[in-house]
């Protein structure tokens, strides 16, 4: 049915002065799925105090959105405990090369037998004190393998450490990112859906001046009951990604900056190869199963030395009483001790970390061939869907034509309001699709 021009003046009003549809026009759309992808490679700067209420009506950033997840989330704080912990681990294992020095002190009841040119016994109340001190001369490799061991134990925590700060990082980039993106899909949404009603107030006037019929007011309601739905759908998704982000950052907050997701594009590598350099080399995972290997190694070698003798220089002191006698005592001695015979289980304790040495040596080929083979999927993905991107991006374009093509025929009554909701239909599916 033609419906003439003077029905569509006050619909086609506004949208005549609406600049024409360019490319550039969606620039700020572009890839974002390379946005997200890329929040998994970015190293933000060090954390700073959160700010939970920013001041006036400024933009809140990326990197203030990076800076208060990191400051809140209790996975940094486990981690930098954990880091301590390692850091005790060696103040340990260092330890054991300095002297014992022990303070010893006991009552009871003591006999002596003294033989020398007379035969002397002497029993009654004990007591005792002394001092002693043992200092370890050689220990055949114990205290080596327990530093290598402690060290690579703080260099895993380390990398574990940074491991969660990208994971956290990547969370909060990720809600970021959604929810501007999902903020301008509602935006859409409730763009098509008021160009609907304003389409159905203008049916209504048509069909009381018996120039339209039912059924373009039915399809007209379908349209306006599909765009409400899909409004809907879109607020609910939005306000999900909201909440997201303020679980992570511990604020709701509407102004976001969209320029910051700029930052995240500029980290993607520009190569396959630099991208797996980056990632073989730098990725958090991997650096954590060098170390867990190295870990397991120097157990090894601590439990082979355990098979050895340990050479340790012992000098004490004492003063004490049997009876009424008192007596004094002071010795330095050089002490070898070698294990003959513990039921096995030093030997046990030998297979057991030579087991686990190979458990980690698989664990690490496993962890390379694991993150390599991610890698190559995610280049080939980001890189898939970028062009997907600019495809759409050339779709819109079209249908953008399509739209100003169906305008002009109304301009001059040649078109009709289903033409256009199913014109603009294409443009909003196209549009939220590309977000």
């Amino acid at each position: 049915m033609t419906i003439p021009l003077n029905t569509w003046e006050r619909t086609l009003g506004e949208r005549a002065s609406r600049p024409p549809r360019r490319r550039d026009a969606f620039a700020p759309r572009q890839r974002p799925v390379l946005a997200i992808f890329a929040a998994c490679l970015l190293v933000a700067a060090p954390a700073a105090p959160a700010q939970q209420n920013p001041a006036g009506d400024a933009p809140y950033t990326l990197t203030e959105a990076l800076r208060d997840a990191l400051q809140r989330d209790p996975r940094i704080r486990a981690a930098g405990s954990r880091v301590q912990e390692a850091g005790e681990e060696f103040a340990e294992a260092r330890s054991l090369r300095f002297p014992t020095v022990n303070l010893t002190g006991g009552r009871g009841y003591g006999y002596n037998r003294n033989e020398a040119r007379n035969i002397g016994i002497y029993e009654g109340d004990s007591r005792t004190s002394g001092l002693q001190v043992t200092q370890t001369i050689y220990s055949f490799g114990r205290i080596g393998a327990r530093e290598r061991e402690a060290r690579a134990m703080i260099a895993a925590s380390g990398f574990d450490a940074e491991d969660v700060r990208q994971s956290v990082q990547r969370d909060a980039a990720v809600a970021y990112a959604e929810q501007i993106y999902t903020r301008r899909i509602l935006n859409r949404r409730i763009e098509f859906e008021n160009l609907v009603a304003e389409q159905e107030t203008s049916v209504r006037e048509q069909l009381e001046l018996g120039r339209s019929d039912q059924t373009q007011v039915h399809e007209v309601l379908r349209y306006l009951h599909q765009a409400r739905a899909e409004r809907i759908e879109a607020d609910t998704a939005y306000r999900r990604a909201q909440y997201e982000l303020a679980r992570l950052t511990g604020a709701i907050r509407e102004n976001l900056d969209a320029e910051g997701l700029g930052l995240l594009e500029r980290v993607l590598p520009e190569t396959l190869d630099a991208a797996k350099n980056l990632g073989m080399d730098g990725a958090p995972i991997a650096g954590k199963a060098r170390q867990n290997l190295v870990v397991a190694r120097s157990r090894m070698e601590f439990q082979r030395s355990e098979l050895w003798p340990q050479l340790e220089l012992k000098l004490g002191g004492s003063d004490g009483y049997v009876g009424e006698i008192q007596t004094r005592d002071a010795d330095a001695q050089l002490m070898l001790r070698m294990p003959i015979f513990e039921g096995g289980r030093k030997f046990a304790r030998v297979r057991k970390a030579r087991y686990a040495m190979e458990a980690a040596e698989y664990d690490l080929d496993a962890d390379l061939e694991q993150l390599e083979l991610n890698i190559i999927v995610s280049w080939n993905l980001v890189n898939g869907l970028a062009q997907a991107c600019e495809e759409l991006e050339r779709s819109l374009e079209d249908a953008s034509e399509i739209v100003s093509i169906v305008e002009e025929k109304l301009l001059v009554g040649r078109g009709t309001v289903l033409d256009q909701l199913e014109a603009e239909e294409i443009v909003a599916q196209t549009d939220v699709t590309l977000l």
